[in-house]
């Protein structure tokens, strides 16, 4: 189980990713690039050797700067691993069928994603394509 510290670092990578990266976030939310970025990396206080977390205080102000209800920041959502933008994933399923080693497995993960890929309205992604070898 992640502790409440690893959660917050996940979901401020989150919304670094719906902010388009450190920069936009940290004017959002009024704070320095450093600073969200000891939060997403989970810098060590130089004094104590610790990891830095956030506070409740910290994660309020937070959700209430990015639009996210509260306790946001105190649960998990589609975490690092397995959150990949609208606007990727097309690209990362494409480098996933390539990392196949043959083109029998490649043809079959093809077959899976066209399968279940639903077609989205305003510029959805489309199904993966493999690369030309």
């Amino acid at each position: 189980m992640k502790t409440i510290d690893e959660i917050r670092r996940d979901n401020i990578a989150i919304l670094v990713e719906e902010h388009g990266g450190v920069k936009p976030l940290s004017v959002k939310l009024e704070k320095s690039e450093a600073q969200v970025s000891q939060w997403l990396n989970g810098s060590k206080d130089s004094k104590t050797g610790k990891q830095r977390g956030m506070n409740s205080d910290t994660s309020r102000s937070i959700e209430e700067k990015a639009g996210k209800e509260r306790g946001w920041m105190d649960h998990e959502h589609k975490t690092t691993d397995s959150y990949i933008p609208k606007s990727k994933k097309g690209e990362v399923a494409a480098r996933i069928v390539d990392a196949l080693t043959s083109e029998a497995q490649q043809d079959k993960a093809i077959k899976i994603v066209t399968t279940f890929a639903e077609p989205e309205g305003n510029g959805g992604d489309a199904p993966p394509q493999r690369a030309a070898q």
